[in-house]
């Protein structure tokens, strides 16, 4: 059984990139970042947020407010 902090985990270490947005379909400020990353040139790995990374995230971070970039494996905020 997998616990809720290696859902993240998980898509970090397998993102195949540095930069890792966990996203939520229809929120403005997730289209914001991912926008800048693209305009940047910034290659990212989007991750659309169930109930589970939620959780995680929660666990992780201390909040579940969307987006949630992470690079290098470090929580930089959204």
């Amino acid at each position: 059984r997998r616990v809720h902090g290696d859902a993240v985990q998980s898509e970090i270490e397998h993102a195949g990139v540095p930069v890792v947005v966990f996203s939520s379909s229809g929120c403005p400020f997730c289209s914001q970042a991912e926008g800048a990353l693209k305009d940047a040139g910034i290659e990212f790995k989007r991750v659309e947020v169930d109930a589970a990374h939620r959780s995680a995230l929660r666990e992780k971070t201390g909040k579940t407010s969307m987006p949630s970039v992470w690079v290098n494996g470090t929580y930089i905020g959204g």
